[in-house]
């Protein structure tokens, strides 16, 4: 029996198992284990795993609504789903929530992306550290301040982005 029948029926009614819908999702999204890629059963079994509560699931529904991949694009529902993951604590998802509310460019959308940047730059995310430095840069859903970008500048520096090291003029490896 083939890998994916076995995640398969571990993910019916009778069994429900919540991790078989997320492996079957991966093995769609990504074409292996013996099934061709298809966007579109990916999200399927990333959906029903992710309406469950498994959170890299709630993620991976949320980016393929971004990309549309599988299924037509929509901000919204990703936002909602990045959300849905970030609240769990999810890094990744907080930064992407944020980037979606960046990008918005509105004084609402700005002071959204600060909260998730925050929380993502409360587990030590570099890329979060310098988003949020580019906030207070620009004075984007916050006060300008200067000394508080370099701050988070120079703490995702540490951690070895480049962009950052490079808004710091430091030498970059």
């Amino acid at each position: 029996m083939k890998v994916a029948e076995w995640f398969r029926r571990a993910s019916e009614p009778e069994f429900n198992q919540i991790e078989a819908q997320f492996e079957l999702g991966q093995m769609y999204y990504l074409g292996y284990g013996f099934v061709k890629r298809d966007f579109k059963e990916a999200l399927r079994w990333f959906q029903k795993a992710a309406e469950a509560g498994q959170v890299d699931s709630q993620y991976n529904t949320a980016y393929l609504y971004q990309y549309g991949l599988g299924v037509e694009s929509n901000l919204e529902t990703a936002i909602r789903w990045y959300e849905r993951a970030a609240r769990h604590g999810h890094a990744l998802s907080q930064v992407d929530v944020a980037n979606l509310y960046a990008s918005q460019r509105t004084a609402w959308g700005y002071e959204r992306a600060k909260f998730w940047y925050e929380h993502a730059c409360s587990q030590n995310c570099f890329e979060a550290y310098r988003k949020l430095g580019d906030l207070y840069y620009w004075g984007l859903g916050c006060e300008v301040d200067r000394a508080k970008a370099v701050c988070y500048y120079r703490k995702a520096a540490e951690q070895g982005d480049i962009l950052s090291k490079i808004k710091l003029d430091e030498p970059v490896d």
